[in-house]
């Protein structure tokens, strides 16, 4: 994971989880039962940079 990448995707994470990117309308509330989606916004974030795929894939959610 290239340095750079790591602080953008957790931003966008998080802002996914509180709601700020999301649709459910939970503005400012941590919830982390969408944390796939959340993960999946921030990766797309990443690829609409222009992001090369080697520094976009190691990004994967394990879990539920």
């Amino acid at each position: 994971i290239a340095d750079q990448d790591g602080p953008k995707v957790a931003d966008k994470f998080y802002e996914y989880l509180s709601g700020a990117g999301g649709d459910d309308g939970s503005q400012g509330i941590i919830s982390i039962d969408h944390s796939a989606r959340a993960l999946h916004y921030a990766v797309q974030s990443l690829r609409s940079e222009g992001v090369p795929l080697q520094r976009w894939v190691p990004f994967i959610h394990l879990g539920q």
